[in-house]
């Protein structure tokens, strides 16, 4: 049986005093080595293996996203879930300064950090590859106590507000209005007693709008204006880069408020049912109808049933794909017993549907 030393766990200058056998030493020189002796040095080496013996009694534990406001540093318990006394007193260490965030926190820049700060590793256990950093949402600022201003007069400008959340179907303190210098002094006419007519003349997220002021039955004043428009919406964050063609996965995207142009057009949870990606999304980017799209379900080439319908009759036969197609989509297919080709919606995975008549 090999026999353990524990000569080689201790320090040069003591391992002379370990208890082992040694060339040219006699059995009753090695007899006379005392118990308090022996103990002593079982003691000392049983205090220098402790550090590899002990196990880890705190956890680092990345998440998948994290918000961290650009005015504050990042630190550990921004990124991180923390287990355990030895995890939570690194709570506070700080991975990133304040400023400019970078996209991702990887799990090498939270060990670097670790021993950076001092911490003990063999007593810390992490988990995770990396947790995607995005800017934090903006909080409402908090209502100061100041007597109440004179009311304001109304104006052009607080006509053309609502009249621009009425046609978006939001309410006013969804929309977010800029207007170009020039309109200033129009937007400024009061209408206490006045009418004012607010009529779009056009689409896009720069909203052109003509205005017209009467007082009784005169014109006073008039032009367009044109007004910047964002809009207040709950939408769907990809959390981390997602591939084109790819379905997307819940725990892949986080629900938050942007302010959008009215021209976006977010997609909801409902809208992603049984889609994959039609362009790719990198982290932080808002999910929108245009990126998504139905999964194929005929490849160019595939062999698929077509059920041919005339009147009330139906003849089910084979055709091959001349391209893909999704569900509902009307593609090219070419008889298998002739080089006759016509067209067929798709109606499922190798399942197609054509009229006699032609559709």
């Amino acid at each position: 049986m090999t026999s353990f030393s524990f000569n080689h766990c201790l320090p040069l200058h003591l391992r002379g005093l370990t208890p082992g056998i040694k060339a040219g030493r006699s059995a009753a020189t090695r007899g006379k080595v005392s118990g308090r002796r022996l103990a002593a040095l079982l003691t000392l080496a049983l205090l220098l293996l402790s550090p590899r013996l002990s196990l880890a009694d705190g956890t680092i534990s990345l998440r998948n996203v994290a918000r961290v406001d650009a005015s504050s540093p990042i630190v550990l318990a921004d990124v991180a879930e923390l287990a355990g006394d030895t995890a939570t007193s690194h709570a506070n260490m700080v991975i990133a300064p304040a400023g400019p965030r970078p996209a991702t926190v990887s799990l090498a820049q939270v060990r670097s950090a670790l021993e950076a700060g001092g911490a003990n590793l063999g007593r810390l256990s992490l988990r995770g590859s990396s947790c995607s950093v995005l800017a934090s949402l903006a909080a409402p600022p908090a209502p100061r106590q100041e007597p109440a201003p004179a009311p304001a007069v109304d104006t052009v400008r607080s006509v053309v507000a609502a009249r621009v959340a009425e046609l978006l179907s939001v309410g006013p303190a969804d929309v977010r209005l800029s207007f170009e210098a020039r309109d200033e002094a129009l937007l400024a006419v009061p209408i206490p007693g006045r009418t004012v007519a607010v009529q779009p003349t056009g689409v896009g997220d720069r909203m052109p709008l003509a205005v017209r002021v009467y007082d009784g039955d005169q014109i006073i004043a008039q032009g367009q204006v044109r007004v910047g428009v964002l809009v207040r919406r709950r939408v769907l964050v990809a959390t981390s880069a997602i591939a084109k063609g790819s379905a997307i996965r819940p725990g892949s995207l986080l629900e938050e408020e942007r302010w959008l142009p009215p021209s976006s057009s977010p997609a909801s949870q409902t809208d992603l049912d049984g889609q994959v990606l039609k362009n790719r999304l990198s982290v932080g980017q808002v999910v929108e109808m245009q990126d998504i799209e139905p999964p194929l379900v005929v490849k160019r080439g595939d062999v698929v049933a077509v059920d041919c319908l005339s009147g009330a009759f139906s003849v089910r036969t084979t055709a091959r794909a001349l391209s893909p197609g999704r569900l509902g989509e009307v593609i090219q297919f070419q008889s298998l017993s002739s080089k006759h080709t016509f067209r067929a919606r798709v109606s499922g995975p190798g399942l197609a549907v054509t009229l006699a008549t032609g559709d």
